[in-house]
């Protein structure tokens, strides 16, 4: 069964280098699940660093949620 597929495009390779924390932030939202989680959420969101590749993962229930999510992530992560 396919659930979905995934087309490359072309593209050049980035050499680009992050010299420190957070001047990258990757941002990925995904869902919704065809089933809920124990706690009720259908969506996720994550943020990925590209410097160093540290992950934050959010749990919104639904996807209007991810604005909130992200402001949630920038207050934590500029502490």
């Amino acid at each position: 069964m396919l659930y979905g597929n995934s087309h490359e495009l072309s593209s050049q390779p980035s050499f680009t280098t992050y010299s420190h924390p957070l001047q990258l932030i990757l941002c990925n939202l995904w869902g919704p699940s065809h089933v809920q989680s124990s706690i009720g959420y259908y969506y996720y969101v994550s943020f990925v660093d590209a410097f160093n590749i540290y992950t934050w993962i959010y749990f919104p229930k639904y996807k209007s949620e991810t604005m909130n999510m992200f402001k949630k992530f920038k207050t934590h992560v500029e502490l």
